[in-house]
């Protein structure tokens, strides 16, 4: 399924991953649109529908952004230059391709588990950290899947270091944020 994913159209893919995204978290979105509508007296079908036309539009954007970023850092981290590492042995495209095609069914299933929630909203403290969990085992998934197909002996353990910074960071602030909320 990965190999079927990492061929398709890259502009495809960042817009599924976008709608993936805004599908992982509608139910938050739909409580926002209604507390909105709600207060502001705007109809709910229009609001719903625009907030979740954008929410696609920005997602697809994000996943551009932290793809180049997450890139850019691990190369960063990776290659050395006192000649004892090669340099990143991933090329752009590959890891564009290889990182999306995680990210879809991540976000997918993501979705597909909070989706009770909408329904019943009380199983929501127990679905939202199980979304969370869902995103953790993408992300170890991923990293195995580089350190598998792109890692040679000497640099598996670097590699698999450097691809994991920014998602960790994302996820920790994510962490963080959920934790603060909870508190409150």
């Amino acid at each position: 399924m990965i190999g079927l994913l990492k061929r398709s159209n890259k502009h495809f893919m960042y817009f599924a991953v976008g709608a993936a995204g805004t599908f992982s978290i509608f139910k938050d979105l739909l409580k926002v649109s209604t507390a909105t509508s709600y207060l502001t007296g705007m109809s709910y079908s229009a609001l719903a529908g625009a907030v979740t036309i954008l929410s696609v539009l920005i997602y697809a954007l994000i996943a551009r952004v932290l793809v180049t970023i997450s890139f850019r850092i691990s190369g960063a981290i990776f290659t050395r230059n006192n000649g004892m590492f090669s340099p990143f042995p991933i090329g752009f495209r590959d890891y564009e391709s290889t990182a999306l095609a995680f990210a879809l069914p991540c976000f997918l299933i993501g979705g597909l588990v909070v989706l009770p929630a909408l329904f019943l909203p009380t199983l929501s403290r127990v679905l939202d950290p199980i979304r969370t969990v869902t995103n953790w085992v993408f992300l170890a998934l991923g990293a195995s899947y580089f350190v598998k197909h792109n890692g040679h002996d000497y640099d598996r353990k670097s590699l698999a270091i450097s691809l994991a910074v920014i998602p960790l960071v994302l996820l920790g602030l994510s962490l963080i944020l959920l934790i603060s909320e909870v508190a409150r």
